[in-house]
């Protein structure tokens, strides 16, 4: 008697409905968290590559004693019309004279997941937001911001989360948190 009810052991109907209903009120609590923390990977990201881009710009100067400057691009050759146009792609180029005139091509980089939005606002010392010149930011051969004024790059998702990252007059840079975009 005892082996013929060892064989039939097992979850009753009820028992595995409602084992799946706890589990779809688990997924659903779960599910809106998920979407932020994809907004904030994708901001994180987006904000990690123009954070190296920038360094790559900045260590490129120094090492080939030029002007060197990135810029929006929508065609990897050429600067974008629009100077706040960073949502796609950046172009890091020699600039030898200053004009924001692409000489030489070094790397175009493009955002992996364009979810997020790139906005430039430059502010001068005394921190009162003036538009940047023309659309593109250059580093000169001691690696210094070539308008010597500071620059924040904003990363913004589809929330309002964001980073910010800070370029200092001398050309240093760092990511920081933002409370809003």
């Amino acid at each position: 008697m005892e082996l013929v009810n060892a064989m039939y052991r097992g979850f009753t109907l009820i028992e595995l409905t409602i084992v799946m209903a706890l589990i779809s009120i688990l997924a659903a609590i779960a599910a809106p968290g998920m979407g932020r923390l994809g907004n904030t990977m994708t901001v994180r990201s987006a904000s990690q590559d123009l954070y190296n881009a920038l360094n790559y710009t900045r260590g490129e100067a120094i090492s080939r004693v030029t002007n060197v400057s990135i810029c929006p691009t929508t065609n990897g050759t050429s600067c974008s019309s629009s100077v706040t146009d960073w949502n796609n792609a950046w172009l890091i180029y020699v600039d030898q004279d200053g004009d924001c005139g692409v000489d030489e091509v070094l790397q175009t980089n493009s955002i992996a997941n364009n979810n997020a939005e790139i906005t430039v606002t430059a502010k001068d010392s005394g921190g009162t937001t003036i538009s940047p010149t023309p659309g593109c930011f250059s580093y000169d051969w001691f690696g210094r911001n070539q308008d010597n004024q500071s620059v924040n790059f904003q990363v913004c998702g589809v929330t309002s989360d964001g980073k910010n990252i800070a370029v200092s007059d001398s050309g240093f840079s760092a990511i920081k948190e933002t409370t809003s975009c």
